[in-house]
């Protein structure tokens, strides 16, 4: 009878099923205006009663240029619980953030900034990261108290190895172009490129025949949806383009 029990209780660990959604909103340029439609909008949008959800926002938040007070108080009352801005300066002095800042080229000393983040459910680990283009730091008012890596190469290969050690599927957010992309992670451990660059391109498997890119805009109103499942022993994914209203 206690051998019965064990195989049993091995038979459901072995084919049960672990899922979690990852929500990416890329480029959204949201109205400020609209903040209480929007989080209405994103909560029906991503909310499951039986899978948990992270959402990411990256790129540009706000639709006009706006003061970083702005963006945190935006950010803060919709469900978002990574940031990955390309219209924030970074400043330390903001203290009130109930998300986390991704980045992980670059620093500072304020708690809410992490250079990556993992994930656990019962089953799987999951690594994410985030590099900035070095344009980045060039084209933007970044404050003078960060500090930023240029060598996305060196970054991402250390970044990623690191995470290697502790995970089993990661995932780097981008805004480097698709073509630095496709270099970028060519021997390294990467399942999945999410792009907050600019430019739309197609998305497909990488030349390394391993990691797969996906782009999304969401002023076009769309968000991407990547679910990851577990199952008798392996992860699987599936990108899906979901509407916003």
């Amino acid at each position: 009878m206690r051998l019965l029990i064990l195989f049993f209780l091995f038979f459901n660990i072995l084919f049960a099923i672990d899922e979690i959604d990852l929500n990416f909103f890329t480029e959204p340029h949201f109205k400020i205006k609209n903040i209480e439609e929007i989080k209405i909008n994103i909560e029906s949008k991503t909310q499951n009663d039986t899978i948990r959800h992270y959402n990411f926002f990256a790129g540009k938040i706000l639709e006009k240029s706006a003061s970083d007070d702005e963006i945190v108080e935006f950010l803060n009352v919709v469900d978002c619980a990574y940031c990955t801005p390309t219209d924030y300066s970074f400043d330390p002095h903001y203290r009130d953030l109930l998300f986390k800042l991704l980045a992980s080229n670059i620093s500072g000393n304020f708690r809410n900034l992490i250079s990556y983040k993992v994930i656990e459910t019962d089953s799987m680990k999951i690594g994410i990261m985030a590099i900035y283009s070095p344009d980045f730091a060039v084209k933007n008012n970044i404050s003078d108290l960060t500090e930023f890596d240029l060598d996305v190469f060196g970054v991402t290969k250390e970044l990623s190895q690191k995470l290697q050690k502790k995970t089993n599927f990661i995932i780097l957010l981008s805004n480097l172009s698709k073509y630095i992309d496709d270099d970028l992670v060519e021997n390294l451990p990467i399942d999945v490129v999410i792009s907050f660059d600019y430019q739309p391109k197609k998305n497909e498997m990488l030349s390394n025949k391993r990691t797969f890119w996906y782009g999304i805009k969401t002023f076009k109103n769309k968000f991407g949806k990547l679910r990851l499942t577990y199952q008798s022993g392996k992860i699987s994914y599936k990108w899906h383009k979901v509407k916003l209203k």
